[in-house]
Parts: structure tokens; sequence; C-alpha cells
């Protein structure tokens, strides 16, 4: 099963008679051949040679344009016309659609590269690997970012060698900057310190009462002697008292045991309000100290995370303050900086100096690995 992409609609390309034709370099039995164009547009192209091709056949065609530029494309011969063969585009892969869109812009750079790609490609010369094996055994290759990195390279050495600098005016200016962006962070610091030590005092406050609140609930005693009769007790109590009295009354006579019959029936009754109260009072008591005990550990929680929130904004604050207290240091064309016991801000410059020179270093020692490796790996392959 052959697989093919859609071709796009173009117009047709008519090539003028004389020199600056199109022309067709292909790879056949008889040879790697460069074949004149008769006709050529966006979905197949003619071909101005007897040579007899098998219709069905897929060819890797270099077309070249007759301002220079070539694509590599494959197609597919249709048929056999006394003009010629025609072959129909048959792209294997839509990089092959893009240089259709290429060779029938008049834009040879394409979309979707890079300026550098561009002028590689449009100084560069299309050849098939066929013609340079059959010259050479191997060959030196540089991808794009090997060229990127070199061009880098030259452009560093260049403004190296020529001795450009800053004035002292411009140095002056970019360390003022420096200095100004340094004392904003420091400032940032030194306020989200202040807030976090706000923070954990309040956190430790709320800790404090509830920790007092949950060992006055714990110490509270319930007794069962602070507690009166309720409504429904007294007219419990009531109605016990009544039916005594009212059997004493149809007696006709008073008994000496009724005294302690009305005082056994009131104990009762007080008796059992009390300890259903006690009951209800305890279990009250048993919640809040539960809730008392979950907010502790809830701020003991909240705490925690805030004292190392401070913590970590102390020592932001301490490394800032040793850097803005950092000596003096020189750089590869002398002192740069001089400290000055009479400039307070001359320590925080000297410190971002120093960064930069030391990012700056180890920026070019990795690109110096780098153009190591790949020296080492081309002369592996040749």
């Amino acid at each position: 099963m052959k697989i093919g992409y859609l071709l796009p609609e173009q117009t047709i390309s008519k090539v003028p008679a004389g020199s600056g034709r199109w022309s067709v370099v292909a790879e056949l039995e008889a040879g790697i051949l460069r074949l004149p164009v008769a006709r050529i547009d966006g979905r197949e192209v003619l071909l101005e040679t007897t040579i007899r091709l098998r219709i069905g056949d897929r060819f890797e065609l270099i077309v070249e344009r007759p301002d220079g530029q070539a694509e590599l494309i494959h197609a597919e011969v249709l048929t056999r016309t006394s003009a010629g063969v025609l072959l129909r585009w048959k792209p294997a892969h839509p990089r092959e659609l893009e240089a259709l869109d290429r060779l029938f812009s008049g834009d040879p750079s394409g979309e979707g590269h890079s300026d550098l790609e561009s002028a590689l490609r449009s100084r560069s010369r299309l050849v098939r690997t066929a013609a340079i094996a059959a010259q050479r055994d191997s060959v030196r290759v540089l991808n794009l970012s090997a060229i990127k990195d070199l061009i880098q390279d030259a452009v560093e050495d260049v403004v190296r060698e020529s001795g450009l600098s800053h004035d002292e005016n411009e140095i002056q200016r970019l360390l003022k900057e420096s200095e100004k962006g340094f004392r904003e962070k420091l400032a940032e610091f030194e306020s989200e310190k202040a807030d976090l030590q706000s923070h954990v005092q309040g956190l430790s406050s709320r800790l404090d009462r509830a920790q007092n609140l949950l060992g006055r609930e714990k110490n509270r005693e319930v007794e069962r002697d602070q507690f009166t009769l309720s409504e429904g007790a007294m007219i419990e109590l009531e109605s016990k008292l009544g039916s005594v009295i009212d059997a004493a009354v149809e007696s006709g006579t008073v008994a000496a045991p009724l005294e302690e019959k009305l005082r056994e029936a009131m104990e009762r009754s007080l008796d059992s309000e009390r300890e259903r109260t006690r009951v209800q009072e305890e279990g009250a008591r048993n919640e809040n100290i539960q809730l008392l005990e979950r907010k502790i550990h809830r701020l003991a929680h909240s705490l925690d995370d805030a004292r190392k929130d401070r913590d970590h904004a102390r020592e932001n604050a301490r490394r800032a303050e040793a850097k803005d207290r950092a000596p003096g240091f020189k750089g590869a064309g002398g002192d740069l900086v001089e400290a000055s016991s009479d400039d307070s801000n001359q320590g925080v410059r000297q410190a971002l100096l120093l960064e930069l020179v030391q990012e700056n270093k180890e920026l070019r020692s990795k690109i110096s690995a780098t153009r190591t490796n790949s020296q080492k790996t081309e002369k592996d392959h040749a």
C-alpha cells in the first residue's frame, strides 16, 4: 500500500525557452541524469526524455528552479507520451509538501524556519548522497546548533579582541540599577519577616488562651449539690406528696411514720433530679474538652508552619545582608571595584558583580566542553 499526501492547488508554471529552465536530477537505471522539464506545476511534471520508464515506478527527484533553488520530492510515473514522461508528485513526508510550496510560492526561505537556517538553505547547493559517495568515503557534517555555537563564539571573540567595554558612567549606572533592585528585594524580605513574626505572636497568644481554657475545663468538677430541682421534678414531687397527704386525710388520723414518708419521698426526688442534671453537665464538659483539644491541635500546627516561614524569611534576609557586606574582588582585567569605607552600598555592587563573573565563567566552561565533544565526534566520524 502506498502512502501519500494531498497536494494543495497550485498554478501551472510554464517553463521558458532557452537558458534558465527548470530541471530535474534523477537516479535511473542509466545512472544519475539531469533531465529538462517541458511543463511543471503543483501536481505533476513533464520531462523531456526518451528513456522508457515503467508506469507506477516511484523516483526521488531533485527539482531545481531557474534561480538555483532546489528541493527533493518523490514522484510516480503516470504515463508516457510523445512529448516525454509525465510524473505525478507523491510526497513521502510533510517536509516535501513544504518543499512544493517553496518551489511554487517564490519564497525560497519558507515559513517556520529561522533566519539562519533560511540563509544557509539559500546559499547551499543540493547534492545527492549517491554523488557524494562516488567521490568520497566519508564527509564531515555540522548540524544547525553547532553552526550557531561557532557563530556565537566568533562574535564573542571579536567583541573581546576589539576591547569593547563600558565607560565609567555606564558601569555606575548598571551598579545603581543592581543596587536598587537589591534594596527592593531586601525590603520585601524584611517586610515578610515582620509580618510572619506578628503572625507567629498572634498564633502563640491564641494557643495559650485555648490551653488555659482547656485546663480550667478539665479541673472543673461537676457536683450533685450545686443543682436545684427543675419544674418537671417539682411537679413529680408535688404529685407524690399529694398522694401521701390524701391517704392520711382519708384515714382521719396522722400516723407517726407520715413525716418519715414525706422526707423519703423528698430525698428520692432530689437525688434523681440531681443525678440526671449531673450526667448532662458532665457530657457537656467532655464535649467542650474535645473541642478545645482539636482547636489547640490546629493552632499548634499553624504555629509550626508560621515559625518555619519566619525562619526562612530570616535566612533570606541574613544572606542578603551578608551580600551587602561582601568585600571587593578582582576580575580578569584588574581591579573592577575597590572597597571604600565611606560608600555603604559598595558591598552590594561587588557581590552582584561577583555572581555575574562566576556565571559567565561557568557558561564559557560549558561551551568549551561542548565544542571539545563536537570535535571528538567529528574525528570519530572521519
